[in-house]
């Protein structure tokens, strides 16, 4: 049986022929480890966002500055630095919305490089959703609040 490349469960097959998780709520094409994200990809180039949904720049922009938070007393070459790393990460993570991009690997390379384990930067996935209307967006959130529910479950199974 298929698995998600997402969260590792079974997927089950929908009646339009997709494969769909019931954990993360991603849809896949048979043998295709990228979810398809393509109703909530940006409207123009990756990098050019000011025609792409205001949710998916809101979102974008919450995620970065979470990430990679830059403060105000750091020194301007630091700042610099993590200037570059929040323009990479915006890059990043709108060709995985645009489907340039596999999800899972651009989350594990994300938990890797910054050293977060998956609950917590599933955490700020989840909270970056808050507020947002869009009907993508609060597919996401709850997509992301049972994943929280099934990694927390995992470490506290009795519960």
């Amino acid at each position: 049986m298929p698995t998600c490349p997402t969260c590792g469960l079974s997927l089950t097959r929908g009646s339009n022929g997709l494969l769909k998780c019931g954990v993360c709520g991603f849809s896949y094409k048979p043998n295709q480890r990228t979810p398809l994200l393509s109703t909530y990809a940006p409207k123009s180039a990756p990098i050019q966002i000011p025609d792409a949904d205001q949710d998916l720049q809101v979102f974008v922009e919450r995620v970065m500055g979470k990430l990679v938070p830059i403060h105000s007393d750091y020194s301007t070459a630091i700042k610099k630095s993590l200037a570059e790393t929040q323009q990479k990460i915006r890059k990043d993570l709108l060709d995985v919305f645009s489907g340039k991009q596999n999800l899972y690997k651009w989350f594990t390379k994300t938990r890797r490089l910054l050293g977060l384990h998956q609950i917590d930067l599933t955490q700020i996935l989840y909270d970056s959703l808050e507020g947002l209307q869009s009907r993508e967006a609060r597919e996401m959130r709850l997509q992301y609040e049972q994943a929280l529910r099934a990694i927390q479950q995992s470490y506290r199974p009795n519960m």
